[in-house]
């Protein structure tokens, strides 16, 4: 048995969601699965499904945050407010988050999402030049991001918003020189910076993960953290999926037009996702077996 399983065993209840709003994207950026094609079926959750989940989560104070976001741009969604204005209603002590490419970040919606209730708000900016940002947040404008992101970050203090803002910054070969240069012009502009490890989703995308990157990943696994403090994500469809970074089928639990969170959580497919990283048998999931990210994040 790990230590990390000994020591605090996987809830039975997730603590953390990763709700996919939509999948649908305006970019085409080379370090996402969206972006690259590689989910065929396109689409954006039913306020229905959105309304059973968040009413599920109101006998649950041990889920504290919610993330709405998945493999696309949440403000494409639009019934996005009417889901943050359900969930803050309904769920009044949880922490919502959202990320967003800053594309479509008008003034209007600007002021709609400082009034929404959302705890926190995250602007994906991969670089600090035009070149460097264009490469890798293809079909985005530089000047443009930059001109909303900065008009959001004024409104905020002319209404006094407690909203927490971010940049996230996803690391890879193409960007690593230019950190210096990023950290300077957000330091005193946002709350948090974030420098995200590149992703490539199981092999589903090219790995473009920097040298120092590469060599971060262990040479031996332990249990999975994702798993041991109670993480999960919900796609667009209602399939909840134990690892954001799953593409399979193998750490799917079923679908929540079907089930209750409870009854996944609690059933049979999870509990053997469980045992296998227990006995250190996690060459058996397909997801586990090929990710390279040392189940650090």
């Amino acid at each position: 048995m790990s230590e990390e399983f000994s020591i605090a065993p996987p809830p039975d209840f997730p603590h953390r969601i990763i709700l996919e709003a939509t999948n649908l994207c305006n970019l085409h950026c080379p370090s996402c699965m969206t972006g690259q094609g590689v989910r065929d079926e396109r689409g954006r959750m039913d306020f229905g499904l959105f309304q059973k989940i968040v009413d599920e989560l109101v006998d649950h104070p041990e889920t504290f945050f919610m993330s709405l976001q998945g493999g696309g741009e949440p403000l494409l969604h639009p019934e996005l407010f009417d889901f943050l204005a359900y969930l803050h209603e309904k769920k009044t002590d949880i922490r919502s988050q959202l990320s967003t490419n800053g594309t479509l970040l008008t003034e209007e919606k600007s002021i709609q999402l400082l009034k929404s209730g959302l705890t926190e708000i995250f602007f994906s900016v991969d670089g600090a030049t035009r070149e460097t940002f264009e490469t890798l947040r293809a079909g985005a404008k530089f000047d443009e991001v930059l001109a909303n992101v900065n008009r959001f970050l004024e409104l905020k203090k002319e209404l006094s918003s407690p909203v927490i803002t971010g940049v996230c910054l996803v690391r890879q070969k193409a960007n690593e020189a230019e950190i210096p240069d990023f950290e300077d012009y957000w330091t005193d502009r946002v709350d948090q910076i974030i420098y995200a490890t590149y992703m490539d989703y199981v092999g589903s995308i090219e790995d473009r993960r920097t040298p120092s990157d590469k060599a971060r990943t262990p040479g031996s696994r332990y249990f999975c953290k994702q798993l041991a403090r109670g993480d999960c994500a919900v796609d667009f469809k209602g399939r909840v999926i134990l690892c954001c970074k799953s593409v399979g089928e193998d750490l799917c639990m079923g679908n929540l037009t079907d089930h209750t969170m409870a009854e996944m959580f609690s059933g049979a497919k999870r509990a053997n996702v469980l045992q296998l990283h227990k006995e250190g048998r996690w060459d058996e999931l397909p997801s586990c077996r090929e990710c390279k990210q040392g189940w650090s994040f």
